[in-house]
């Protein structure tokens, strides 16, 4: 059973808003681009899966693309790899495929934690430039 629509205007993440691998909710996840059998993840499972350095993720949860380590910030992205922002259509059927996400679904995204929380953590302080 899906979980009621999304407001956008509230940080409230769906019940079925979970990381597939290890259980992470109430952060950014990420899915396959392309894939029908959704796999959310959270950023470190992604990136394990990517088998990609993920520690430069920022609060916008953007990462330096792994083939521009040495090049400009203009080079972040919250796409890496296969992966790409899982964020839930507002009826929460499904999730906007890149391009479509409305600026008020892209920005609930972006408010959440870009790593997974543990009780006692510091918040993510990284900023993206600008």
């Amino acid at each position: 059973m899906k979980s009621p629509p999304i407001d956008y205007a509230k940080q409230a993440v769906p019940a079925d808003y979970v990381c597939r691998h290890c259980g992470a909710t109430n952060c950014k996840l990420w899915r396959e681009s392309g894939i029908f059998d959704l796999r959310l993840r959270c950023i470190n499972c992604a990136g394990r899966c990517e088998k990609a350095d993920v520690s430069s993720i920022d609060c916008a949860g953007m990462v330096v693309d792994r083939f521009y380590h040495d090049l400009s910030i203009a080079h972040r992205n919250c796409n890496f790899g296969c992966h790409v922002p899982a964020i839930p259509d507002q009826q929460n059927w499904g999730y906007w495929a890149i391009g479509c996400i409305p600026p008020e679904a892209f920005l609930w995204w972006r408010r959440l934690p870009s790593v997974p929380q543990r009780p006692g953590a510091e918040l993510c302080r990284k900023t993206t430039a600008g």
